[in-house]
């Protein structure tokens, strides 16, 4: 698993949840968390710059960054 934090309004977490599911599928293990302002997602693999740039169209996100 991959650690990613993706700065984001905490309304935006169904969407973002959506977004991983659809990339992931729903039995992927993916897990999120909201710590301090951003969300610390746990994920199969890290996300492609076509990922990032379709997450930009879903969640309004200010910053995305991979641990």
């Amino acid at each position: 698993m991959r650690t990613v934090f993706i700065h984001a309004r905490y309304t935006d977490q169904t969407s973002l949840e959506d977004f991983l599911i659809r990339k992931f599928g729903l039995n992927s293990r993916t897990r999120i968390m909201w710590k301090r302002g951003k969300y610390q997602c746990d994920i199969p693999r890290l996300l492609t710059k076509n990922e990032i740039e379709e997450l930009k169209q879903t969640v309004d996100f200010a910053r995305y960054s991979e641990l």
